[in-house]
């Protein structure tokens, strides 16, 4: 992967796309990206996240939008 391919910063269209379910790094378009835990705390939960292609360091956010009760078994 040459370097004039990676972004130095996203766009809000980057930033968008990738939120819509891409799992390609926003900055290489690689496929070979890496998660650590889930950090969880007050409705919200966070990952690092790490492209292995290019380097690329990044933070998923997530937020409790809804919870589904589950039969007893």
């Amino acid at each position: 992967m040459s370097n004039q391919s990676i972004k130095t910063k996203l766009s809000a269209m980057d930033k968008k796309k990738y939120l819509l379910a891409d799992t390609r790094c926003p900055y290489c378009g690689s496929n070979d990206i890496s998660g650590g835990f889930v950090e969880i705390d007050s409705g919200e939960a966070n990952q690092k996240i790490d492209c292995m292609d290019c380097g690329k360091r990044w933070r998923d956010v997530y937020r409790l939008v809804d919870m589904e009760e589950l039969s007893d078994v």
